[in-house]
């Protein structure tokens, strides 16, 4: 069976894990406010939909609030896993994410998440700058070189890409 895999931030992430993510921390997002309005039925995301229309077994590898560099790593780590006639989709999002070292690991920020919860690892003062330097057309630039490598290795492979 072919397979669609979908990379992307939280608009390709299933509610359903979104949802369970923020209860496992103790939040009640918007998340779960859509779900208690919705009388406790999550829908199911478009990565859902379009692999039940197209009769594909699903990989979805998006993740709220994810930046550029997570959604092409997480791309990167699974290409041993890509076979021919897969579909893969990855949607790309907002610049000023960024990815910063905590813990040993590379976390994910946003501003509106860096700011209620990483203060500890940076200023504000420098997340002002960062997010002014993240404005430059280079950083577009840079996800465009990922793109021309993602499609020469989709094209090698006969990997069908969307963006």
């Amino acid at each position: 069976m072919k397979t669609l895999w979908t990379f992307g931030c939280s608009y390709t992430d299933s509610l359903k894990t979104m949802v369970k993510t923020d209860q496992n921390f103790g939040h009640y997002s918007t998340f779960c406010q859509y779900k208690d309005w919705r009388g406790g039925v999550i829908p199911p995301s478009w990565p859902d939909l379009l692999s039940q229309k197209l009769n594909y077994k699903l990989k979805n590898k998006g993740q709220g609030s994810s930046s550029n560099y997570q959604i092409f790593s997480q791309f990167c780590k699974n290409v041993k896993n890509y076979k021919e006639g897969d579909m893969i989709i990855i949607e790309w999002t907002s610049m000023e994410r960024f990815r910063f070292a905590k813990d040993n690991r590379l976390v994910s920020l946003s501003v509106g998440y860096l700011e209620n919860n990483y203060e500890d690892m940076i200023s504000t003062k420098t997340l002002k700058e960062i997010l002014v330097n993240r404005m430059n057309p280079v950083w577009i630039e840079e996800v465009w070189e990922w793109i021309g490598f993602i499609n020469e290795f989709c094209k090698l492979k006969g990997i069908n890409i969307l963006y």
